[in-house]
């Protein structure tokens, strides 16, 4: 790192607690996901396609948050410097496809 930036990195306990309940619903969301995928009965092409874009969806979000270094809210505002952002632009286009499907 330069030596005339500065990075403020300190992350409080509150916020950690944020990133922590955020990172677990991502989970969540990602073994809810799998589950309807493979447990499913009467799964659909068109629902199998929404529950993949789910799980690319949470994937995004997880690798986001991963890269938080002092609050939750550093992830919307500019400048935007979102990572995996082809999990987001693979789940929104499954989830497109599968309205015709």
């Amino acid at each position: 790192m330069p030596d005339n930036s500065y990075e403020f990195s300190y992350m409080s306990a509150r916020e950690k607690k944020k990133v922590l309940v955020s990172k677990c619903i991502l989970a969540l969301l990602m073994l809810l996901a799998f589950y309807w995928l493979i447990a499913g009965e009467a799964n659909t092409l068109s629902s199998e396609l929404v529950f993949i874009g789910g799980i690319l969806a949470a994937i995004f979000g997880y690798i986001n948050i991963l890269t938080v270094k002092s609050e939750l809210v550093e992830l919307f505002e500019p400048p935007y410097t979102y990572r995996a952002g082809e999990f987001a632009i693979t789940a929104i286009i499954l989830n497109v496809i599968s309205w015709f499907v």
